[in-house]
C-alpha cells in the first residue's frame, strides 16, 4: 500500500487524533485526493513517525506511533550558498540524503547570500524529507564565515572537495562527518592554505571541476556511503588490534547498525568480535541483548546472557542482566495446555533446545581453543513455547 507522507509538528500517541496545519492538509486531501479509510504517514522533522486512517469529516485516527533511533553517525554540511534555483534544489536533495545539519558558508568569492524570506529554505527541507520519507528534518543555520567554520569542523571526521588530490585516511575515531563545499569560483589560496591548516582532509570526486550543487550532493552521499564500507573492510580485515569492548570498532560498527535497525547487519559484526575476542563479557552480553530485544532468538538469548553471568566483568552490577535472563527463561518455558498432544510437542522441543544448546557449547570450547576459529553451525530459531534444558 502506498501511504501518503505529510508534516505535523505535533500528534500524540496511537488511538489519538492529529490536527496538521492548514497547507499540509490541503496538500493531503486536494492534491493527493486522501479519501476516508486511506492510511496516511505523519513525520514531526524530530524522529517520531506515525500510521493514521483518514476518517470521516478529514479526521487522522493514529493507530501506530513509533520513534526513530538517531544515526550513529550524522553527517553535515558546511556549504556556500548557491544562487537561488540551485540552492533549493541542493537543500531538498540533502534532506533526501538524510543529512543532519546544513551551515551555510561566507566565502571570498560566495556570489549569493541566500533567501530566507517566508521559510521558503525550511519548505525545501520538508519536501525532501516527506519524499524519502526521511524522519529527521535538517537543521539549517545562520550563514557563518570560513574561520567559524573550520573551527567547528575540528569537532567532526572532516572533508573538502579536492581535485587531483588523493582523499586523505579515514580512519574512524567516532566523530560525526562534515564535507566543505566552496564556492562557485572556488577556494582563495588564503582559504585553501586555512582548511589544509586546519587539519580538514582532501575527498577527490573526481579529475573534474563540479558545480557548487553537484559537489555538495555528491560530496555526501560518497561520504555517506564510503566511510561505513571503507571501515568495515578495514575492520573485518585486520581487526584492529584492539581490546573487545564497548569502543571497538566491530561494537561500534555493530552498535551503529543496530541503532539503524539493520540487525542483520549489526549481529554480523558482533559475532565477528566474538569470534576473535570469545572471551569478552561486552560482547558476549551485546550479543545476547541484541538476541533478545530484536531478533527474537530466545535460545541464543538465554545461552549468551548464561555466558555473560559465568565471566562477568568486574564491579558489574548484574540484577538488570539476571532480570533479563530470567525473562528469556519464561518465554521458553511457557506452561503449555496440560493434555497428551501439548507435552509431547514440549518434549520435542526441549530436545530441539538441548541440540541447539550443544551446538553451541562446542562452538565456544572451539573459539577458545584455536587461534582460527571454524565456520558457526546454522542455528535456526526456534518456537519460544520450549523450555531451557537443565
Amino acid at each position: 500500500m502506498v501511504r501518503h507522507t505529510v508534516f505535523c509538528d505535533r500528534f500524540g500517541e496511537a488511538g489519538s487524533f492529529a490536527e496538521l496545519e492548514r497547507e499540509e492538509a490541503g496538500h493531503l486531501f486536494r492534491v493527493f485526493r486522501a479519501r476516508e479509510g486511506d492510511e496516511v504517514e505523519l513525520l514531526d522533522g524530530r524522529g517520531r513517525r506515525g500510521i493514521a486512517l483518514v476518517r470521516a469529516d478529514r479526521q487522522l485516527e493514529l493507530i501506530s506511533v513509533e520513534r526513530v533511533p538517531e544515526p550513529a553517525r550524522k553527517h553535515r554540511l558546511y556549504c556556500a550558498v548557491a544562487r537561488r534555483n540551485k540552492f533549493e534544489s541542493l537543500l531538498k536533495q540533502c534532506a533526501e540524503l538524510g543529512v543532519w545539519s546544513i551551515v551555510p558558508v561566507k566565502f571570498e568569492r560566495s556570489v549569493a547570500d541566500g533567501d530566507r524570506s517566508g521559510g521558503r529554505w525550511q519548505v525545501l527541507l520538508r519536501e525532501g524529507c516527506k519524499q524519502s520519507k526521511n524522519p529527521f528534518l535538517p537543521e539549517i543555520r545562520e550563514p557563518i564565515c570560513v574561520e567559524e567554520a573550520l573551527e567547528e569542523m575540528k569537532s567532526y571526521h572532516s572533508f573538502y572537495g579536492g581535485i587531483g588530490e588523493a582523499s586523505g585516511e579515514m580512519a574512524d575515531d567516532g566523530r560525526d562527518a562534515a564535507f566543505l563545499v566552496g564556492p562557485e569560483g572556488g577556494f582563495t589560496d588564503r582559504e585553501l592554505a586555512a582548511i589544509r591548516a586546519s587539519g580538514v582532509k582532501p575527498l577527490n570526486l573526481g579529475p573534474y571541476v563540479l558545480r557548487l550543487e553537484t559537489a555538495a550532493v555528491c560530496g555526501m552521499a560518497v561520504l555517506r556511503r564510503l566511510l561505513p564500507v571503507f571501515l568495515a573492510s578495514v575492520f573485518l580485515l585486520c581487526g584492529c588490534g584492539r581490546p573487545a569492548g564497548r569502543n571497538h570498532p566491530l561494537m561500534l560498527k555493530g552498535a551503529q547498525y543496530r541503532n539503524e535497525g539493520k540487525y542483520g547487519l549489526a549481529l554480523k559484526f558482533y559475532r565477528a568480535c566474538w569470534e576473535k575476542h570469545p572471551h569478552s563479557p561486552e560482547v558476549v552480553l551485546a550479543l545476547a541483548q541484541l538476541y533478545d530485544e530484536n531478533l527474537n532468538q530466545p535460545v541464543q538469548a538465554w545461552f549468551f546472557y548464561e555466558e555473560y553471568l559465568s565471566n562477568p566483568p568486574a564491579g558489574a552490577d548484574l540484577t538488570l542482566v539476571r532480570n533479563a535472563r530470567d525473562l528469556v527463561r519464561l518465554r521458553l518455558g511457557r506452561v503449555l495446555e496440560k493434555d497428551s498432544t501439548a507435552l509431547a510437542e514440549l518434549q520435542k522441543e526441549n530436545a530441539s533446545l538441548r541440540r541447539q544448546l550443544a551446538l553451541l557449547r562446542r562452538y565456544v570450547s572451539s573459539l577458545r581453543s584455536r587461534s582460527r576459529t571454524p565456520r558457526e553451525p546454522e542455528l535456526a530459531p526456534r518456537s519460544p513455547a520450549a523450555a531451557p534444558a537443565r
